[in-house]
């Protein structure tokens, strides 16, 4: 199926308070 291949690309922006590094797996919890 050709969703198997769709990728998106968005920017996120959070504080950081040096816990995370660039390339590290994380999650996102969109609110409604």
């Amino acid at each position: 199926e050709q969703r198997t291949s769709l990728v998106y690309k968005i920017e996120v922006e959070v504080e950081n308070d040096g816990s995370l590094k660039i390339g590290m797996p994380a999650e996102v919890n969109w609110a409604k």
